[in-house]
């Protein structure tokens, strides 16, 4: 539902294709650019040994990944039963990213001068997005037992 409005709202000005990657059109809107240029370079670009255009692969490889969290994280509100346990991932959620953050730029110091640097946060940030996804999915239908967030 969130991809068809956000279409909806990218049609109006020219920037939403049907046949279009979600994570293309995303990092399209992230970035101002057209959809037909990040999607040209989505597949190329990492490979082009060219800093921008490896930068926009980067780039819609991590909007994918946060993506992808985004929608397990949905699942997993929408599975807690007690706002005291929605809280606590919030909060959870804001200290990681915090880290991630962090850990990044930590992860990234030897580019800090060169023109790789946001090809190397985006992938830094992606690689963190998708073991964040994968430490909340065994928590996805965890359910009402030991163990599980929200158990009482």
């Amino acid at each position: 539902m969130r991809l068809f409005i956000s279409c909806l709202f990218l049609l109006a000005h020219g920037l939403c294709l049907a046949d279009e990657e979600p994570a293309v059109i995303e990092t399209a809107r992230r970035l101002r650019m057209p959809v037909d240029v990040v999607e040209a370079l989505a597949h190329v670009g990492c490979e082009s040994g060219r800093p921008n255009e490896q930068f926009i692969c980067a780039s819609v490889d991590l909007t994918d990944a946060d993506l992808e969290l985004d929608r397990i994280l949905g699942v997993l509100v929408s599975e807690l039963k007690d706002q005291a346990s929605r809280d606590k991932l919030a909060a959870s959620q804001a200290a990681w990213i915090v880290f991630r953050d962090q850990a990044c730029v930590f992860e990234a110091d030897g580019y800090s001068r060169s023109p790789d640097l946001g090809t190397v946060m985006a992938g830094c940030k992606a690689t963190h997005a998708r073991q964040r996804s994968e430490s909340l999915q065994t928590f996805i239908g965890c359910g009402e037992r030991y163990g599980c967030p929200g158990y009482k």
